[in-house]
C-alpha cells in the first residue's frame, strides 16, 4: 500500500446492491481540477476573441457602407456643381451676346465673383 493520501469514493447501486469505488491521489485531483480551469479559460478567451473579431467586423462594415454613402453624396455634389458651372457660363455667354446686339449702354452688369 503507498503511503501518499488519497481520496476515496464509493458509489451505491440501488437495483443490485452492488457498490463502485475508486480512490484519487491528491495530485491527479489537483491536476484534473487545474485542467477544467485552463479549459474554461480557454474557453472565455476563445469566447471574447471570437465576440470582438465580429464586432470589429460588424464596425468596419458599418464603416464601409458609411464611406460609400458619402461618396456617393460626394458624386451627386460634384454633378450638381458641373452643372451649375454650365447654367453660369451659359448665362454669361447670354449676357455677352445680349452686349452685343443692344449695346453696351442698355445692359446693366451685375457681378459674378469671377468677372470684372
Amino acid at each position: 500500500m503507498s503511503t501518499e493520501s488519497k481520496l476515496s469514493f464509493v458509489i451505491f447501486k440501488q437495483k443490485h446492491g452492488k457498490s463502485l469505488s475508486f480512490s484519487l491521489s491528491y495530485f491527479s485531483l489537483s491536476l484534473i481540477v487545474f485542467s477544467v480551469v485552463a479549459s474554461i479559460v480557454a474557453l472565455g478567451t476563445g469566447i471574447y476573441y471570437s465576440f470582438n473579431a465580429n464586432y470589429r467586423q460588424s464596425a468596419y462594415i458599418a464603416l464601409k457602407q458609411e464611406r460609400n454613402q458619402q461618396s456617393d453624396y460626394i458624386e451627386e455634389l460634384d454633378e450638381q456643381f458641373v452643372q451649375i458651372k454650365d447654367q453660369l457660363t451659359d448665362l454669361i455667354e447670354k449676357e455677352e451676346q445680349l452686349e452685343l446686339l443692344l449695346g453696351k449702354a442698355l445692359v446693366k452688369k451685375k457681378g459674378y465673383g469671377s468677372r470684372n
